[in-house]
């Protein structure tokens, strides 16, 4: 029997990491996204295998690549400038949003049913008060318009590919690593 595969960006990431380990507990085989150069110190036992360096998601042949491993979804963790001081820079949208609809033609395009990003709570701005997925959308930085952004343009381009769409609003993340 085949093992299931799951293409994965940013897995060298806190959360991206986390993931990856994850998928590996769960018997899952990730198929992972590095650029080259890329610090793959949270990355322990990576299957060469199952590593693909890239420089861009269209780059010709990476899906094809890909789909001959059998992906059934992609899980985007890739994000440049998570950090504090980067959230105000203008990359954070005129990067990031072309980045994430990337791989979303990546995931369809590699036979992918199934694509999941991952949000912030900065979409949510700074309420200062207890949130809900129903609370309104107010970001107070490129960060967070850029993550709102991104995620409302790949759900409706994951539609548009018949892909199966999830776009997750991640909160205060801590813990090893």
């Amino acid at each position: 029997m085949r093992i299931p595969s799951v293409i994965l960006t940013g897995a060298n990431g806190f959360i991206g990491a986390a993931v990856y380990r994850e998928l590996i507990r769960r018997n899952q085989r990730p198929l992972v996204l590095l650029r080259a150069g890329a610090d793959q110190s949270r990355l322990e036992g990576l299957d060469p295998e199952s590593t693909f360096t890239f420089s861009r998601f269209d780059e010709p042949h990476l899906a094809a690549r890909l789909a001959s491993h059998g992906p059934a979804a992609l899980i985007h963790c890739a994000w440049r400038g998570v950090g504090g001081a980067e959230r105000d820079h203008a990359f954070q949208l005129a990067e990031n949003i072309p980045l994430t609809l990337a791989t979303v033609e990546l995931a369809a395009q590699s036979g992918c049913r199934s694509w999941i990003g991952l949000g912030s709570q900065a979409e949510y701005g700074n309420p200062n008060q207890i949130l809900d997925e129903q609370a309104p959308t107010r970001p107070t930085t490129r960060y967070g318009e850029a993550k709102l952004a991104a995620g409302r343009q790949a759900l409706v381009l994951c539609g548009e590919r018949g892909l199966s769409g999830s776009w997750l609003r991640v909160f205060s993340t801590y813990g090893p690593g």
